[in-house]
């Protein structure tokens, strides 16, 4: 449904929103999407933890694996950048001329998505987010 939904939202014509706000729900939406299908991918493989199995020392709160990689933590920032990509949207549009705005999410955007990348490589490779 996220997908369909990311699809009509994208598709629509006009937005009583500025311009970076809707770019940034965009840009969240799509990244939600795909991040949603790589934790299928992770329910699908015999655990999220690589280098080990399951269950080493984790990260307080979030149990993510101190020893080893683990698969959750890009999947974590990707499914949260429905809330934080929009949230950047909403506060550049608050602080900065309209005709900045797009370019900054576009960049935080990039950035954020850099950061997501490197966590998931990170997990792959067996290395801890943080140790």
């Amino acid at each position: 449904w996220t997908a369909y939904i990311t699809t009509v939202f994208i598709k629509q014509k006009s937005y009583d929103l500025p311009p970076a706000v809707v770019l940034s729900i965009k840009i969240g939406l799509i990244f939600f999407v795909v991040f949603s299908l790589f934790g299928g991918y992770i329910s699908g493989l015999e655990g999220h933890t690589v280098g080990s199995a399951d269950g080493s020392q984790g990260l307080w709160f979030l149990n993510w694996s101190m020893l080893y990689g683990d698969l959750r933590v890009a999947h974590f920032f990707g499914i949260h950048s429905l809330q934080i990509v929009p949230l950047f949207g909403i506060a550049v549009s608050t602080y900065f001329d309209n005709s900045k705005t797009t370019k900054f999410v576009k960049i935080f955007a990039l950035i954020y998505s850099i950061f997501i990348f490197v966590t998931l490589v990170q997990g792959f490779f067996g290395l801890p987010f943080i140790k």
